[in-house]
């Protein structure tokens, strides 16, 4: 410890030391109580001076599986489509399938041809968008014949529950998988634990659950706490859709109009706090749907531009 050892130490020896005058931000987080607080001032840079995207002061990462300070937005639908046409162009009389590697929030999921699926993949629901996905996905998703979403993390996932002995809890776990070889963390290619967390994932999991699902998870994880069994049985299979709208962009269809013609699917809506809205956008909405094709309606009525 610096306070403690180090600098006594040093002292003691008559070693040479030299001080800095840093006008910043700085804080010992030592405890738990000043962990928390240096969190809570992360959220409030106005009162705090805190800007986690200031281009002088950036955070990095030396994890090749992990990202930096700030995760680009700006997937271009017409980017997404030159690469498919070009890629598309030489493949097609080859008879070889394309695969899509999703990123921005699905970084887990691969876009394929139902034909093309190996045995053992696992398809997830999940339908590519421009930021949850990005353009590319989204592209192939778009033009394949019968696309489906593929992953490759849920035998891991499954092997970490058995190795905690999860029985009656929620559980989030998150990996990544390794760009190149990383020593003693593993091989290109592997699957990596990130988190292994002992409750629901974040944002609105738990909602979107109850809503495809006619269900209440909640009440099932306390049946289970208590009676190591449920009585609730599966409701009706819906779609439920998250989509977030930003402050200053010109829609074409305002608020008022989205909830005017969804108003019978839509089961949430609210403002996000400005700490979040940088990834969910500055207005949330859930909304639940039958089929694949309302929800891409939904997702199209609500991104239009003017």
């Amino acid at each position: 410890d610096f306070g403690n050892n180090i600098i006594p130490n040093l002292l003691k020896d008559n070693r040479r030391m030299y001080a800095y005058h840093f006008s910043g931000y700085w804080k010992d987080v030592g405890t738990i109580s000043s962990l928390w607080e240096a969190n809570m001032e992360i959220l409030d840079p106005e009162h705090s001076g805190i800007n986690l995207f200031d281009d002088d002061w950036k955070i990095y990462s030396r994890n090749a599986g992990m990202t930096g300070h700030k995760i680009g937005s700006f997937s271009a639908p017409e980017i997404g489509r030159a690469l498919y046409d070009g890629i598309q162009e030489a493949l097609s009389p080859r008879g070889i399938y394309l695969a899509a590697q999703c990123c921005e929030h699905l970084n887990r999921a691969v876009i394929i041809e139902r034909k093309a699926l190996l045995p053992g993949q696992d398809i997830v629901n999940v339908v590519p968008q421009l930021h949850a996905g990005g353009s590319f996905a989204m592209t192939v998703y778009n033009n394949a014949e019968d696309p489906v979403a593929v992953e490759n993390v849920r035998a891991a996932g499954r092997a970490a529950v058995k190795s905690f002995g999860v029985k009656s809890r929620f559980i989030h776990f998150e990996f990544f998988c390794l760009t190149k070889d990383q020593g003693h963390l593993g091989r290109k290619g592997d699957v990596v634990a990130l988190e292994a967390n002992m409750r629901p994932s974040g944002g609105f999991s738990t909602d979107m659950m109850n809503f495809a699902h006619s269900t209440d998870v909640y009440k099932i994880w306390a049946d289970m706490v208590s009676f190591g069994r449920t009585g609730i049985k599966p409701g009706k299979h819906a779609f439920c859709a998250f989509l977030g709208r930003r402050d200053g962009r010109d829609y074409l269809y305002s608020d008022d109009d989205i909830i005017g013609k969804y108003s019978e699917q839509i089961r949430l809506m609210q403002r996000m706090p400005d700490a979040l809205s940088d990834d969910m956008g500055n207005r949330a909405f859930l909304a639940v749907f039958d089929t694949l094709e309302e929800v891409n309606g939904f997702f199209e009525d609500c991104t239009k531009r003017v």
